[in-house]
């Protein structure tokens, strides 16, 4: 039964024009967890365009289906996809489940900005949570229109970010490292959170956010600055609201320094 459920899907999949000016695709798919269906519907999407399949895609399902913004469709797709919306997401089996997505591309995100700065983006952490806020940051970043996010992931040398950031001078060697991407600004992020008491349906969590602006061309810190708090979370919708405004403090702050240098000493909320 379900061969023949995933027959008549695909030849619907199939019926999909494949125009790869299209802004959006539809991918669909199955998977023994929720995560690896969800790749593997996106990876459907991608290759029946004729891109490749995801290289580092890092996915932690949390009941959040609105995703947006994410590095590897980007890069995968050679830039024509960056974002994706998870459509249906059921269980058919007891050791199986169907995904079906939405991978799209927001139009105004290489034509719209203020001005033609690019970043990259570096998040020294890898934890669910610190991913989790991470992708919450890339999204209001992306809406800002200021700045244009480089992928770094493709590039050769990617595989020694690791031990340079234990470096103490992370900041030139990182900046060498990413020398052919030509980016304006470096952006050092060091989101951590975590989850220091449960009750019930409420859960708590200490919130410890280091960043760093780094201006690529005189190699100099324009803001460094830390958020010190502690968040409080009664379900995944609040959590993922707490994740925004963080993030837009972020936003708001780097944007606001990238004109002219300002050295920013430690501040706690």
């Amino acid at each position: 039964m379900i061969k023949i459920i995933f027959m008549v899907l695909s030849l619907l999949y199939f019926s999909y024009a494949k125009d790869t000016n299209s802004t959006q695709i539809n991918g669909q798919a199955y998977g023994l967890t929720e995560d690896e269906a969800i790749k593997n519907a996106i990876d459907q999407a991608l290759e029946n365009k004729g891109f490749s399949k995801l290289h580092n895609f890092e996915f932690y399902f949390d009941e959040n289906f609105d995703i947006g913004y994410n590095q590897d469709i980007n890069s995968s797709s050679n830039g024509n996809f960056n974002s994706y919306e998870i459509q249906e997401l059921t269980r058919v089996n007891p050791s199986q489940f169907y995904a079906k997505v939405l991978v799209y591309k927001k139009l105004d995100i290489e034509t719209s900005f203020i001005k033609n700065e690019s970043i990259i983006v570096i998040n020294t952490q890898k934890d669910i949570l610190s991913i989790k806020f991470e992708q919450e940051f890339l999204n209001l970043l992306l809406q800002e229109k200021k700045f244009k996010i480089i992928d770094r992931t493709d590039v050769e040398s990617y595989e020694n970010e690791e031990d340079i950031l234990k470096k103490d001078n992370k900041n030139i060697e990182l900046i060498k490292l990413y020398a052919d991407l030509e980016a304006d600004f470096l952006l050092i992020l060091t989101p951590k959170i975590t989850n220091t008491q449960s009750e019930d349906s409420m859960q708590i969590y200490e919130v410890d956010i280091n960043y760093e602006l780094i201006d690529c061309k005189n190699q100099q810190v324009k803001l460094s600055n830390q958020l010190n708090f502690t968040m409080t979370s009664t379900s995944t919708l609040s959590k993922q609201r707490a994740f925004k405004n963080i993030a837009k403090k972020i936003v708001d702050d780097i944007s606001k320094n990238s004109n002219s240098f300002q050295k920013q000493s430690s501040q706690n909320f």
